[in-house]
């Protein structure tokens, strides 16, 4: 079998993981900052339903979807010609 034939046995393979799996967060972390796609207008916000600490600049909440306070496109708001809240 190959785990017998390599020398140290099976914890190789769990290390051989935790290296690419590092890799990839640092190549994503590294990537983002180069793109200047940070995360937000500022700093973290609470998700006013479940309370949930979100990054700035997102328009819902990462576990609840409920609208977080500050986001929307441009003003704009789910409201009819009236006004009234659709």
């Amino acid at each position: 079998m190959l785990v017998e034939a390599l020398p140290g046995g099976t914890w190789m393979y769990g290390a051989l993981a935790g290296l690419a799996a590092l890799n990839v967060v640092v190549t994503l972390v590294l990537a983002r900052r180069l793109n200047g796609s940070s995360a937000g207008d500022g700093g973290p916000v609470d998700c006013p339903e479940c309370g949930t600490e979100n990054e700035g600049g997102y328009q819902y909440c990462r576990v609840c979807a409920a609208e977080l306070p500050g986001a929307g496109a441009g003003g704009a708001d789910a409201s009819g010609a009236d006004g009234q809240s659709l």
